[in-house]
């Protein structure tokens, strides 16, 4: 593996993190937008209210863990090279 290919491959996975992290705050935004409009607790304290934005990282974490770990079984199923029982398409 030469250095180029190295240095392009920690680019792309930088700019992937970058992306996740963007669409992540972004939803947290949101989220937060419509619990201050419609709040499902009154008078919610700013210290539930950051415990809250330290758990949305740490469940989109183990989100991804959970689905790396059960891709093996589901891919035989729903790949392209393995349509199987479940077929899963999106027209473009």
């Amino acid at each position: 593996m030469s250095l180029d290919s190295l240095t392009t491959a920690l680019a792309d996975d930088a700019v992937g993190a970058y992306y996740l992290l963007r669409n992540i705050a972004i939803i947290t935004i949101v989220g937060l937008l419509i619990e201050r409009l419609l709040p499902a607790e009154r008078a919610q304290s700013y210290s539930r209210l950051g415990f809250n934005l330290l758990c949305v990282p740490v469940l989109v974490l183990l989100g991804g863990l959970a689905a790396s770990g059960v891709n093996p079984l589901v891919a035989p199923f729903i790949g392209p090279n393995h349509p199987g029982w479940l077929h899963i398409g999106f027209r473009d």
